[in-house]
């Protein structure tokens, strides 16, 4: 089974932020802001030994978006490995690494991997560019924060 993953040094940066009553609540939230910061700068990171486990499967508030999500990760995996959409045989090579049906997450371990580094590499680059190098104090705050992230070209 695989899990989505988030640091411990992500858990305990966003703990200010999650603490005030704003609409985000769960550990997907953070992890989702993670995966689209990621995969909009193209960044990746390797998690360490210390990631905590925080779902195995997306969650019902994310369920609309989760084969756009998935394709936004195949996308991902295959810029990362220069491979080009014409390349037929790569990119079927590539999913069936990637994707599996049998796994909540529609995710192998290679896939989920994949998706742990590019949330990471999301993660480092909302802290590496919040205002002041400190932790945000509210949600508010860092959704502002990530929006100039999303709006940046």
């Amino acid at each position: 089974m695989s899990y989505f993953r988030l640091a411990s040094d992500a858990q305990k940066w966003f703990a200010s932020a999650f603490a005030d009553d704003g609409p985000l609540r769960t550990e997907f939230d953070k992890y989702y802001l993670c995966l689209l910061i990621g995969l909009k700068k193209r960044r990746r990171d390797q998690l360490d030994s210390s990631a905590k486990d925080v779902i195995e499967y997306w969650i019902s508030d994310y369920q609309g978006i989760r084969d756009l999500m998935l394709g936004l990760i195949l996308n991902d995996e295959l810029n990362d490995r220069g491979i080009k959409v014409e390349e037929r045989n790569a990119v079927q090579a590539t999913c069936k690494r990637i994707f599996t049906h049998d796994d909540r997450t529609q995710l192998t371990s290679d896939g989920m991997n994949v998706a742990n580094s590019i949330a990471y590499g999301g993660f480092r680059t909302i802290e590496e560019s919040f205002p002041g190098n400190i932790s945000p104090r509210s949600q508010f705050e860092l959704m502002t924060h990530v929006a100039s992230l999303l709006a940046e070209h």
